[in-house]
């Protein structure tokens, strides 16, 4: 068992690695490459003894924390679009679409928009094939926006 120590931490840094995935703040995977630097020492046969593994676990983990994580952030995070706001369609009122999903209150269904479908909601039933309107988000759920038939809108 004792020999296969490295493979330990290497599945243990594959682990925290993973967790990054769904924890905030980017600091997890800092503690895998910690792991990484143990595995690494013990499978070139550094004989390291358990306090001697969690101490090169602890100053790699700290050390790459402090050395890469403002770098990493800036790299993986981007830049901000410097699209003016008036061109980036988030409240795409007044668009046309197409409803996927019958609407039949007060029950939602599917409108196709940018590409994929959201849920949409009315005041009036909407077969699936017709044409509507989005007239905005719905007050308290932002996926879900909120139409009316194109015939109602072209009658005003």
């Amino acid at each position: 068992m004792i020999e296969q120590m490295w493979l330990l931490w290497f599945a243990l840094g594959v682990g925290l690695a993973l967790m990054e995935l769904v924890l905030p703040g980017f600091i997890v995977l800092f503690f895998g490459i910690g792991c990484w630097v143990v595995a690494l020492l013990l499978l070139l046969g550094t004989e390291l003894g358990l306090a001697a593994q969690v101490g090169v676990f602890l100053l790699a983990s700290v050390g790459s924390l402090l050395a890469l994580r403002k770098w990493c952030l800036r790299t993986f995070r981007g830049v901000m679009s410097d699209c003016p706001e008036q061109e980036f369609d988030d409240q795409p009122i007044g668009a046309i679409v197409k409803v996927t999903v019958s609407i039949q209150p007060p029950e939602v269904g599917r409108i196709f928009y940018r590409g994929t479908e959201w849920d949409a909601s009315s005041s009036e039933s909407i077969e699936a094939g017709n044409q509507v309107e989005i007239m905005g988000r719905h007050e308290r759920i932002s996926q879900q926006f909120v139409v009316r038939p194109v015939h109602q809108h072209q009658g005003e």
